[in-house]
Formats: C-alpha cells, structure tokens, sequence
C-alpha cells in the first residue's frame, strides 16, 4: 500500500505537467493531502464516484505515460548508479558520484 502511494507520487511529479488541472488537483488531493473520494468530490464539486472515476483513469493515465517514457524508472536507475559509485573505493569515482547525486536531486 505504501509503496503504491510512493510510486504514484513520483508519477505525479515526473507526469504533472501531463495532466490536466483537474486530473492533478484530484491527485494531489488524493495521495499528497490524503483526502477519501467523498472529500475529494465535495472539494472539487464533483459526486463520489466521479471522483474514483478521476482519480482512477489519472492512475491509469500515468502509468501508461510511464510504460512509454520510463521517467521515474530511469532516474531511479541513474540514482542506484550514483549510490554504487558514492560507496566505490576510488576516490575520483566517489566525487562523482557525489556530484551527479547532488545534481539529480536539483533536478527533482
């Protein structure tokens, strides 16, 4: 269950711009501030089961964006090299490592 929610904000935040306003208003609602559907419906002026419907086909929606672009998969890979080169003997490969973690996480 955590691990969904983890996966689903990194979703949101590499696919946001993807969505529409509605789309992201009722994710961040959902995964960021914890709302149920019935609270999420009575924010955005919506019924209950429009907004499961929301949020489920947003779900959906990201998912597939990340089936075709790999961002969060990509940067998790980049981010798990940078890890191996931080714990690397090589002091010119720790640098490294170190510099291109810093610079990642700039970029989140």
């Amino acid at each position: 269950m955590l691990e969904d929610i983890e996966r689903m904000n990194l979703l949101l935040d590499q696919y946001r711009p993807l969505l529409t306003e509605k789309q992201a208003e009722a994710m961040e609602l959902h995964y960021t501030s914890d709302l149920s559907f019935k609270e999420i419906a009575e924010e955005c002026g919506i019924s209950k089961a429009a907004a499961y419907d929301l949020i489920h086909r947003t779900e959906l929606l990201l998912e597939h964006y990340e089936s075709k672009l790999h961002l969060v998969k990509n940067s998790q890979e980049r981010l798990a090299a940078y890890e191996k080169m931080i714990r690397s003997d090589d002091p010119k490969l720790r640098e490294w490592g170190e510099i291109l973690h810093k610079l990642e996480e700039r970029e989140e």
